[in-house]
């Protein structure tokens, strides 16, 4: 076996192995059915708060995010997180306190005992619903991800919210430490580093942040049909992703679940608006990392440059990463496309 894969190996293994007895070890001590689902309601808010953000980034996030940066050379995507952060900020003064005054486990019981035996139902078959149509796409990108989810379910399934709560909180350290390295890292593979970047990108300021879509020049109508159209601007990200996010982090049971294990309900409104503040470095770390990947790739072009941009950051990792960094980056993946199947990224693209 080459000595490089033999470390990829041996990290691969290690984390596996470390990150199930993480999460057996969180759990070791429920008792009964409140400490399986909340924890006790125990686990201090900044672990709460880097839950929250490793669930909502997947695998996706990791590969796709960066795809964005590639293309379009600017942060326009990045506009999004405009509305996660007022989503949340409604979400945790309008829904967070009743579910701590109604003492429920769950969004479902909250349902139930707010609206009714339909209500509940008619909620946990969509998101039942929904979550096999994900499962089913990220199941296809290989069978040898099911290794990891049975992983995952073992620690889940015997360590309850605890180990999930407490695997993340690594899986998120590793995720932001690692999208910092790869930063520093394209910087210093970037022949003429920082200064080759600025040139390259015609300077620093030329690199866009915000973009309404409306072209002042076209009539109203063809104008307001054109800003629609586009994908990331300042109309989607106050309309379309505060009211996704008001979705998935409101009434999600995903997210939930996980809210409700902070000690009381102010505890749990600071972990869920921190964690849209995080998103705002988050977001432009994933996006400088694929913005350098395209200057990268035209000072030092490659002949096998995949053709599909969510496969370039990839590409980069297994031919540009050094081992040990570029198997903890694999971990993650690997372990993103296991939570993906219970988790909604909040940049999936």
């Amino acid at each position: 076996m080459d000595a490089r894969l033999a470390i990829d190996t041996g990290v691969l293994l290690l984390y596996f192995f470390g990150i199930v007895a993480l999460g057996l070890w969180a759990g070791r001590r429920n008792r009964n059915l409140r400490d399986f689902s909340l924890g006790g309601r125990s686990i201090p808010w900044w672990a709460v708060l880097a839950s929250i953000v490793a669930a909502e980034t997947s695998a996706a996030t990791f590969l796709g995010t960066p795809a964005e940066g590639f293309k379009t050379r600017g942060y326009f995507y990045g506009q999004l997180v405009i509305g996660t952060i007022l989503a949340r900020v409604f979400i945790a003064f309008t829904f967070i306190k009743p579910y701590y005054d109604y003492r429920v486990q769950s969004i479902y019981e909250f349902l139930t005992v707010r609206f009714g035996t339909k209500t509940k139902n008619m909620a946990s078959g969509i998101f039942l619903f929904t979550r096999v149509l994900g499962i089913g796409v990220r199941l296809y990108l290989g069978g040898a991800i099911m290794v990891v989810i049975w992983i995952t379910t073992i620690y889940t399934a015997v360590g309850g919210i605890k180990a999930v709560v407490w695997t993340d909180l690594i899986q998120a350290v590793l995720m932001f430490s690692s999208v910092i390295f790869a930063i520093f890292l394209l910087l210093h593979n970037i022949p003429g580093g920082l200064e080759t970047v600025k040139q390259n990108l015609g300077g620093l300021g030329n690199v866009k942040v915000f973009q309404t879509g409306w072209n002042a020049d076209l009539p109203f109508g063809p104008a307001l049909k054109a800003m629609l159209e586009e994908p990331y601007t300042l109309f989607a990200a106050f309309i379309g992703s505060t009211m996704l996010t008001m979705a998935t982090h409101g009434t999600d049971q995903d997210m939930v679940q996980r809210m409700l294990t902070a000690p009381n309900y102010r505890k749990s409104q600071l972990s869920l608006i921190l964690s849209g503040v995080m998103d705002l470095p988050i977001a432009g770390a994933f996006l400088t990392v694929g913005i350098l990947l395209s200057v990268f790739y035209t000072v030092v072009p490659s002949p096998d440059l995949p053709a599909a941009d969510n496969e370039i950051f990839g590409y980069y990792i297994v031919h540009e990463m050094p081992v040990v960094f570029r198997a903890t980056i694999s971990c993650m993946r690997c372990r993103w496309y296991s939570a993906d199947s219970s988790s909604q990224g909040f940049l999936q693209p």
